[in-house]
């Protein structure tokens, strides 16, 4: 689980990251202007966060065929009746999910738009 949490925070800083640089421009005029780094950084975090939830929903949807197929598979292979319907479970796992996919998204558009405000946020490179 740690390792898919290092995996999602990757994604999402790559993913933020590319945002900054083709908004480069706007962030430099922001800066220019006399925007704060909190201004310029709330945006940015919540896009973060947002592709965490997104992303929470859709693995949710992906686990719940692989649960399906998996349950199918096992019920007529083992002539059984005794498996933990999806739907007992369903709810805590929505919610850990997305829980992991906002503190994700979250931390990586922090650490990433924290790093290029105090290296290229305040240039006119852009211009």
């Amino acid at each position: 689980m740690a390792i898919l949490l290092i995996i999602s925070l990757v994604i999402v800083s790559n993913t933020i990251r590319i945002t900054m640089y083709t908004r480069k421009l706007e962030i430099s005029i922001m800066k220019a202007v006399g925007a704060t780094d909190a201004f310029i950084r709330l945006p940015f975090v919540v896009e973060g966060i947002l592709i965490g939830i997104i992303s929470a929903l859709i693995s949710e949807g992906v686990l719940y065929f692989c649960y399906r197929v998996a349950t199918e598979t096992i019920i007529s292979a083992l002539q059984t009746q005794t498996i933990v319907s999806y739907g007992s479970i369903a709810g805590f796992l929505l919610l850990m999910f997305v829980a992991i996919g906002i503190f994700a998204g979250g931390l990586g558009s922090v650490f990433m738009i924290g790093k290029y405000l105090r290296k290229e946020g305040s240039e006119f490179a852009a211009i």
